[in-house]
């Protein structure tokens, strides 16, 4: 995880020592909110055509550049506002295909620090099941 930090510029790659263990208890932190708040089973959703319409907008786009987590926040914004749809619906909608919750992570931040390309794939996977 300090390796995704580093890459994406979250954290300098130069840490003190204080600073290393600050990191790893805020990345502690994040382990436990994955655990306490992603199921392990896969939860029971059902995308409407709207959804599926403006997520495979956002793949679309993925697969198409490579963003920076400000101009990702603001297209990410811009998709279901153009496709007519609730914000909230098609941010839980990413949420389900990427991290099997109804909600999550800011979602620009973490589909930088997982890869654009990464991120289109798993949900491109994952819509094929709805």
């Amino acid at each position: 995880m300090k390796n995704i930090l580093e890459r994406t510029g979250h954290v300098p790659e130069d840490l003190n020592k204080e600073d290393e263990q600050e990191l790893e208890q805020r990345i502690a932190y994040v382990l436990n909110w994955i655990n306490d708040t992603v199921p392990e089973e896969k939860i029971i959703y059902t995308l409407s055509d709207s959804q599926k319409k403006s997520i495979k907008k956002l793949i679309y786009e993925l697969e198409s550049k490579n963003w920076g987590e400000e101009e990702l926040y603001a297209r990410l914004y811009a998709i279901p506002k153009e496709d007519g749809m609730e914000m909230g619906k098609f941010y839980e909608a990413t949420y389900v295909l990427l991290l099997n919750s109804l909600r999550g992570p800011r979602l620009a931040q973490f589909i930088c620090a997982i890869g654009c390309e990464k991120a289109a794939a798993i949900m491109k996977n994952r819509l094929e099941e709805f």
